[in-house]
């Protein structure tokens, strides 16, 4: 179990209006840097937001529940290098990386592992026939 910094969430929604919301993209005037808004969040749509700054699958083992309003201020999206020996993210030159941002601003780790994980691969497709 870990623990998060997170505002837990000021919504009381069912899941159907939850799942409506959606994450938010703020780009710094002078800059092409990212933040990132996810109002009534929980943690496993947190790591599949993710999923698409890193460049892997991210999962959430944190064991946290519930709902909170995430706020991540921008961060470097420049290309992540990864260090060959460990598979851990390297230092960028440039700035904060959304590792960083995520460790200082909500106490939360992304930590490299192997595990099996589903994929799924469409070989074929067809166009429905009429009925």
């Amino acid at each position: 179990m870990g623990a998060c910094n997170c505002k837990k969430s000021a919504y009381a929604q069912t899941d159907a209006a939850r799942y409506r919301l959606s994450f938010g993209f703020r780009l710094l005037p002078s800059q092409s840097w990212v933040g990132l808004t996810l109002p009534d969040a929980d943690l496993p749509y947190l790591a599949y937001i993710l999923t698409t700054f890193v460049d892997r699958p991210v999962v959430d083992r944190t064991g946290i529940q519930g709902h909170f309003d995430i706020e991540l201020p921008p961060w470097n999206p420049g290309i992540i290098q990864f260090d060959p020996n460990n598979d851990e993210p390297l230092p960028d030159p440039n700035g904060g990386t959304i590792f960083t941002v995520l460790q200082e601003k909500l106490g939360l780790r992304l930590v490299s592992s192997r595990a099996p994980l589903n994929i799924y691969v469409v070989d074929h497709v067809e166009r429905p026939t009429p009925n």
